[in-house]
């Protein structure tokens, strides 16, 4: 028994102890002597409301006792680092309805619709541990496998790039999603795709070998993506991008992370008009899906108070673009920006000192890959 409830338990007892035997001996006494001459009788028998009162504070406490002791412990980023490993794989492994499968293999766990998982209990997931798990993906031909840690280094991204070299689709998972409730429809919808394993038989082909992807140029002012050769984008699967135009470095990071994820895009110009979007930018905003708006401090107006507000260009952007795309708009906003009440609902990613952190640029990846084709 827990110790807790057992120690609540007794000291229930030991009051009901208290409280209901001496009145019942008490009454007992009463009832078995004899009246004297000259004393008047006693009012005799058990109190039974008052034992019932007791006896119902002691249920109330018991009952307390029992729920708070049985209660689940809420489940949290904190509580999830201090478990211990197994315990944690099988808290991932639940969400995803999955079983658990051979460490030994390389995956900790497959999900409800066959996907590979792998799940590290750590805030420093590494390229090469995930490259790794690419390799096992490759060698049992899975087109699709899930990582899932508390977070990654940087240069992790470039493991997504060598998984599309090898035709796998890649998600990188932080434990905050599958805590988060708004996250729960698209893990559900992650846990219940199918995947299909192709082990190798004797006598037939020899299995497809992992192709690592191309050495990347380092670029010194380039710290979360790195430039690479992109493939030809596939016509009808993902919906063409607009990109607001921005000197910043953030807009060349998108540009890039959109040239190795396969996006299609254009850039809106820049051209001081007496309007406030010009017919050119509105020809490329119709030929676009779904739009990402950089709004970097150094390009707005700013305050005494210190924060930045739009200037009116940006925003008659912003606006056109939600009435085109309606909700497949992202807005990337430096941190010290006062975005206006009417835009707060709109998808929005911060960023600090113009630099697109690795869990900024996995929250772009996964807004993008809810938008959909809208142009004809």
């Amino acid at each position: 028994m827990n110790r807790k409830l057992f120690l609540v338990t007794l000291t229930a007892i030991f009051i009901f102890t208290l409280t209901i035997v001496p009145q019942t001996i008490t009454c007992q006494t009463e009832e078995t002597l004899e009246p004297s001459a000259t004393e008047e009788p006693q009012g005799g028998g058990i109190d039974f409301l008052l034992i019932a009162a007791v006896a119902a504070v002691v249920a109330v406490v018991v009952v307390l006792a029992v729920f708070l002791v049985l209660k689940k412990k809420k489940v949290n980023e904190k509580s999830l680092r201090k478990t211990s490993s197994r315990a944690f794989e099988e808290w991932v492994t639940k969400k995803f309805n999955g079983k658990p499968s051979d460490p030994a293999s390389g995956v900790n766990a497959l999900t409800e619709g066959g996907q590979p998982l792998l799940i590290v209990q750590s805030d420093n997931v590494g390229l090469a541990e995930v490259k790794d798990f690419v390799k096992v993906l490759v060698k049992s031909k899975a087109q699709k496998g899930t990582v899932v840690a508390f977070n990654y280094d940087k240069d992790t991204i470039e493991a997504k790039i060598d998984a599309m070299d090898n035709g796998i689709e890649l998600q990188l998972l932080q434990v905050r999603e599958l805590l988060n409730k708004r996250y729960a429809g698209r893990i559900l919808s992650l846990a219940r795709s199918p995947v299909s394993f192709e082990p190798q038989l004797a006598g037939t082909v020899a299995a497809p070998q992992y192709q690592a992807s191309a050495p990347m140029v380092q670029d010194p002012e380039m710290k979360t993506f790195q430039k690479i050769s992109a493939d030809p984008q596939t016509d009808g699967v993902k919906p063409r991008v607009f990109i607001s135009n921005s000197n910043t470095k953030v807009a060349e990071q998108v540009k890039r992370m959109l040239e190795f994820l396969h996006y299609d895009y254009v850039v809106g110009d820049k051209e001081e008009t007496a309007v406030p979007i010009s017919e050119a930018k509105f020809g490329l905003m119709q030929g676009c899906d779904c739009a990402i708006i950089n709004i970097a401090a150094a390009e707005q107006e700013r305050r005494y108070s210190g924060l930045y507000v739009l200037n009116a260009n940006v925003n008659s952007e912003i606006n056109a673009a939600y009435l085109k795309y309606n909700t497949q708009v992202v807005l990337l906003v430096e941190r010290k920006i006062d975005l206006p009440p009417n835009l707060k609902g709109l998808k929005r990613i911060e960023y600090d000192t113009d630099d697109l952190s690795f869990n900024a640029a996995m929250e772009l990846d996964k807004a993008l890959a809810d938008f959909r084709k809208i142009s004809a």
